[in-house]
């Protein structure tokens, strides 16, 4: 047992230093990152989410009932894809009762 408990002891050395190793280089390329992000920003560069919220913002908004409406809507033509998908799986499942379950498909071997 204390082999195993020297051996571990030797074994997490290494494995501390690659961790911490590792986590020093993460977070060398994390600054840098930044400090580019920052640096494209203050050079007039506007991150997708920024554009996208201006164009949101430019965007005159709906009526509330408008857009309830708008969702009715969407939400009626999905309830009616999946009545006609469970017509079409009923009308098939009919089609196949009559073969019998139980009972193996014979198969025609040449002699």
């Amino acid at each position: 047992m204390r082999d195993l408990m020297i051996f571990l002891g030797f074994a997490g050395i290494p494995v501390s230093a690659t961790l911490i190793g590792l986590w020093l280089s993460a977070k060398g390329r994390a600054e840098r990152s930044e400090g580019l992000v920052n640096e494209m920003i203050r050079a007039g560069f506007r991150p997708p989410e920024r554009m996208l919220n201006d164009r949101l913002a430019e965007r005159p908004s709906l009526d509330g009932n408008r857009r309830m409406e708008d969702a009715i809507n969407s939400i009626a033509l999905e309830v009616e894809r999946i009545s006609e998908a469970q017509r079409f799986t009923t009308r098939l499942l009919s089609e196949h009762r009559d073969v019998p379950v139980n009972q193996a498909p014979r198969v025609v071997t040449p002699h």
